[in-house]
């Protein structure tokens, strides 16, 4: 039963690391050889007379190494997952907390690299951001088959507070790493049906992008510093970047319905829209998550929270709104004046928004 039992174990950790060999040697490998390689957890099953075989027999089934230093930097973090911590809540859960930290860093840089290919699209860069998804999801399952495990010893609170909003941060950067092939994807399509966006639409895609590159960035770093002080700057970008986003629907109604916009283009900048708008909201929901994990009134009442605060008068919120405003906005102002063209009414672009106030 020990046996079987370390087996099983070994079998867990080979789902996380995919690097791991699990075999048995000796007479019970040979007297048990067939209901061993049955259950397909066993990868070399061989008998006491195959040690001075083993450096060969190693060498013949062991995964391919690692593609470059990125690859080899998450073989490492993934094998800081041991097994043997689980029942240890508290150590356990900084390792897994140390990998979504990573997870968080690969999926920014496909997120620079997808928007990069909206302007610039090159396939090399493509086979990048395929290679980083399939790391993330990698991270992400390894992730979650960890904590799952640590279930069965959590006693504390704080570990089971942890272990909650663990699972919440690796769903919302697996979900932005999705949403940033997503865009990939988008990008694909218009260069290999040899379209680009219009000069308009391209300079609008870039200030908006340029806008959820800031607010990915504040909550990778957010999560990484475990800062509530940086958690609190994501919510005002998000209502900022909701209300630029409507506002270039807007825009790109007007030009569809004035025939200035080709019909796929159209689609694939409306598609764009909604992955961008779609990575702000994972956004949104992490830095919630995060405060959460210092204000228990929070906790399961995250939308009423969002709702309460865009509905405030929060100093701080409405200082960091109207700067966030006032640079994407005044960004898209300034393009109108630049391109000679007029705001579709009073209020856009660079009109006031009924959250700004005098500061």
């Amino acid at each position: 039963q020990r046996i079987w039992g370390r087996i099983e174990l070994f079998h867990k950790q080979k789902q996380i690391r995919k690097d791991v060999i699990v075999g048995i040697v000796g007479c019970m490998a040979e007297r048990l050889k067939d209901k061993l390689i049955e259950t397909g957890k066993v990868d070399l099953v061989a008998g006491p007379d195959s040690y001075r075989s083993l450096p060969r027999l190693l060498r013949d089934i062991a995964p391919d190494k690692p593609q470059d230093a990125e690859d080899a930097d998450i073989e490492r973090n993934l094998r800081e997952l041991d097994m043997h911590l689980i029942t240890n809540p508290g150590i356990a859960l900084a390792e897994s907390e140390h990998l979504i930290g990573h997870m968080s860093e690969v999926s920014f840089k496909n997120y620079n690299a997808a928007v990069k290919q909206l302007f610039n699209y090159k396939s090399s860069r493509n086979e990048k951001i395929s290679h980083r998804e399939d790391l993330l999801d990698r991270m992400a399952d390894g992730s979650n088959q960890y904590i799952i495990a640590v279930s069965p010893y959590v006693k504390r609170p704080v570990d089971n507070h942890t272990q909650n909003f663990q699972l919440r941060a690796l769903v919302a950067f697996e979900r932005i790493g999705d949403l940033s092939v997503n865009m990939n994807e988008s990008a694909g399509k218009m260069n290999s049906g040899g379209f680009t966006f219009s000069d308009i639409a391209t300079k609008e895609l870039l200030i908006v992008t340029d806008a959820c590159r800031d607010i990915l960035n504040t909550t990778v770093q957010a999560y990484n510093a475990n800062s509530i002080i940086l958690a609190r700057k994501v919510e005002p970008l998000e209502e900022v970047i909701d209300e630029l986003i409507e506002e270039l629907r807007n825009h790109h109604v007007y030009r569809m319905t004035h025939n200035l916009c080709d019909a796929f283009k159209g689609i694939e900048f409306q598609n764009v829209l909604n992955y961008l708008e779609r990575i702000s909201d994972q956004c949104s929901d992490l830095a919630v998550y995060l405060l959460g994990r210092y204000d228990p009134a929070i906790n399961g009442r995250e939308h009423q929270y969002i709702n309460d605060l865009h509905n405030s008068e929060d100093a701080e919120y409405l200082a960091d709104f109207n700067t966030n405003y006032e640079i994407y906005f005044g960004r898209l102002k300034a393009q109108a004046i630049a391109d000679g063209s007029s705001p579709l009414n009073p209020s856009v672009p660079g009109g006031q928004s009924d959250r700004l106030t005098e500061s």
